[in-house]
């Protein structure tokens, strides 16, 4: 960070800490300027520091996500929260017994981590990590310090992204197994591609916060009292003009 831009913030950082009561010694953590060093492979050894406000966790993007993350997140889909329920354990053991030599020296043909290193991409994960191929072997140099906000925390926000995309599949697969909603999700497909050049008006909160599935269920209810509807003024058309 450029120093004069430094100065400013650590003015600004003064000025509003003392309307907040921190002491006026204070200064911005050293990883404000500088970043935070993550110990690991070039390919993903520099971290920004996250912003958040009001204690809030900060919200993430596609393009904030550092390049341990954007390698954990484009691991298959299929295999991926297995393989890396067993990077976490590694990970957490190495984290809480930097010292301990059994933790930092991980065979890759074990059957017991076949899940881990049958799945594809993970070599490139744990080199991202600070790993380092030794024949059979990762080992992890004594100079890598492995951490929990660092490492395990993201090993946990990939799992919970995969999770998500499980049962997103599952919603879709579940569609599809249904003639009428999956003719409904089709209809409904093409009636907003004819809409799009167009502007259209907001949708009700209360549509807004229905889930996929209940705006489906809610689209089908209408759709059923339409048809209805139209039995119903079609029977009583041909009662009027029926003769007595």
């Amino acid at each position: 960070m450029p120093a004069r831009l430094y100065f400013v913030l650590t003015h600004l950082f003064h000025g509003v800490g003392a309307k907040l009561g921190i002491p006026s010694d204070a200064v911005l953590p050293g990883g404000f300027a500088s970043g935070t060093l993550v110990q690991g492979g070039p390919a993903c050894s520099f971290a920004a520091p996250a912003m958040s406000y009001y204690g809030l966790p900060p919200t993430k993007f596609a393009n904030e996500y550092n390049e341990f993350e954007k390698l954990l997140r484009a691991l298959p889909l299929d295999g991926a929260i297995k393989a890396l329920d067993l990077l976490e354990t590694i990970t957490r053991n190495t984290a809480q017994n930097p010292q301990d030599e059994k933790f930092r020296r991980v065979r890759t043909t074990n059957e017991k981590l076949s899940a881990l290193f049958g799945l594809p991409g993970i070599i490139p994960v744990m080199e991202c990590m600070g790993w380092q191929q030794d024949g059979e072997f990762l080992q992890l140099p004594k100079s890598v310090k492995l951490d929990f906000p660092q490492h395990v925390v993201k090993i946990l926000e990939a799992k919970s992204h995969f999770g998500k995309l499980q049962e997103s599949e599952k919603r879709a697969a579940k569609l599809a197994q249904d003639p009428n909603k999956a003719e409904l999700l089709k209809q409904l497909e093409l009636d907003r591609r004819e809409r799009g050049s167009a502007p259209k008006p907001e949708a009700p909160a209360a549509v807004q916060a229905m889930s996929e599935e209940e705006q489906l269920q809610a689209a089908l209810k209408l759709s059923m009292e339409t048809a209805s509807a139209t039995a119903s003024t079609t029977e009583g058309q041909s009662e009027g003009s029926s003769p007595k």
